[in-house]
C-alpha cells in the first residue's frame, strides 16, 4: 500500500463518521453469524465442485454410448482427456494468483464458475473429442480460480476462533462432492442413452450457478478493501457486518486496526516467491512442501485401481463387479 493510501491515516476519520451509533443491521441485509454462514456455504460449494469434477470422469469414461461419441478412443487418448483438466487447473490457480489481488475474492470467484459453467456446457453438449478435451480444459481453469480463492475468501472473513473448523467446512464438502458424482454415476449407470454422461456432467452447473447467484450478493473480505479500497470506508463497514456489531465497536475498530497493521507490514516486506523455498525464520519452506505432500498423498492413496489396460476409480470398478 503506497503512502498516502494507507488506511491507518484514515483511522481517525472511520471513527468519527462511525460511531454516530447506527447499526449496520438497520441499513444491509444479512450481518454476524448468517453472514459468515453464506460465505461459508459459497466457498464450501467450490470445493464441492472439486470433488465433484475429481469423481464424474470415472463414471463418464465407461459410458458405450460416451465412447462411442468420443469415436472409441485409444487408451492413451482417454487419459489424456482426462488429464487435460488437471492442466487446465494448473493454469486456473496461477492466473488467480496473479489477477487474484487486482479482481477481489468475489470477482475472482465469480470469474472462475464462469469459466467452468462454459467448460461444463462444453463437455455436456460433445459429439467428438476436441469439443470435450476443450472442455476439459475450461472446467479444469474454472476449478483452479475457485479452489484458489475460497480458502482465502473464507479466512479472510472468519473470526479467529471459527476459522479453522470453517475453511476444513471446504475439505468436507470436497469429499461430498466426490460421494455425490459416484452416486450420480451409479444412478445414471442403467440409463440406456446419452442422457448416461449428459447430465452427470452438465449437473455440476447446478453449484457454479449457486456460487455466482449468492456471491453477487455477498461483500468481499474486509482485508481487500482495506488494502485496495481504503477510501471507501467499505473495509470498515463489511466487518462490522461480519461481526454483527457498529462500526464504531471497539472489537470492530480493533480488528481494523489489526488488519491494517498486517498490511503495512507486508507492503514493507513484501517477498518473492523464491521465499517459498527458503526458511525465513518460519519454516516457509516446511509449511510449504508439507501442504504440496498432502496434495501429493491424497492422490497417491489408492483411489484408483488398474486393471488390465484401463484405470477405473475405486467405487465404479465395484459397482461393475457386483452387476
Amino acid at each position: 500500500m503506497d503512502g498516502d493510501t494507507s488506511p491507518l491515516k484514515d483511522h481517525p476519520t472511520h471513527v468519527e463518521h462511525t460511531t454516530s451509533g447506527i447499526s449496520p443491521r438497520k441499513e444491509h441485509g444479512l450481518t454476524g453469524a448468517p453472514l459468515v454462514a453464506a460465505i461459508t456455504s459459497v466457498c464450501s460449494s467450490g470445493f464441492l465442485l472439486f470433488g465433484y469434477d475429481q469423481g464424474v470422469m470415472s463414471g463418464v469414461v465407461i459410458s458405450k454410448y460416451w465412447l462411442t461419441a468420443m469415436d472409441n478412443p485409444s487408451t492413451i487418448m482417454l487419459s489424456t482427456i482426462t488429464a487435460l483438466y488437471d492442466v487446465g487447473a494448473v493454469f486456473g490457480a496461477i492466473g488467480a494468483a496473479v489477477l487474484g489481488d487486482r479482481l477481489g475474492r468475489k470477482r475472482t470467484l465469480i470469474t472462475g464458475c464462469v469459466v467452468l459453467i462454459v467448460g461444463t456446457i462444453l463437455m455436456a453438449a460433445s459429439f467428438e473429442r476436441i469439443q470435450m478435451m476443450f472442455g476439459r480444459v475450461l472446467t479444469g481453469l474454472g476449478i483452479g480460480f475457485i479452489t484458489s480463492v475460497t480458502p482465502v475468501y473464507q479466512s479472510e472473513i472468519s473470526p479467529a476462533k471459527q476459522r479453522g473448523w470453517q475453511v476444513c467446512c471446504q475439505l468436507t464438502t470436497m469429499l461430498f462432492g466426490l460421494m455425490l458424482a459416484y452416486w450420480i454415476n451409479y444412478g445414471f449407470y442403467y440409463h440406456n442413452s446419452d442422457a448416461q454422461w449428459r447430465f452427470p456432467l452438465a449437473f455440476q452447473a447446478v453449484f457454479a450457478v449457486y456460487c455466482i447467484v449468492v456471491t453477487c450478493l455477498l461483500p468481499d473480505t474486509p482485508r481487500w478493501l482495506l488494502r485496495y479500497r481504503p477510501q471507501s470506508g467499505k473495509g470498515e463497514e463489511v466487518l462490522a457486518r461480519l461481526r454483527g456489531k457498529d462500526v464504531g465497536h471497539p472489537m470492530v475498530q480493533r480488528e481494523k486496526a489489526e488488519i491494517v497493521e498486517a498490511i503495512e507490514i507486508e507492503s514493507r516486506e513484501e517477498g518473492s516467491w523464491m521465499d517459498l523455498l527458503r526458511d525465513g525464520g518460519v519454516a516457509a519452506n516446511k509449511r510449504f512442501f508439507l501442504a504440496l505432500g498432502i496434495q501429493f498423498m491424497q492422490q497417491m492413496s489408492g483411489k484408483f485401481f488398474f486393471h488390465r489396460e484401463k484405470s477405473f476409480d475405486a467405487p465404479l470398478l465395484l459397482m461393475k463387479t457386483l452387476t
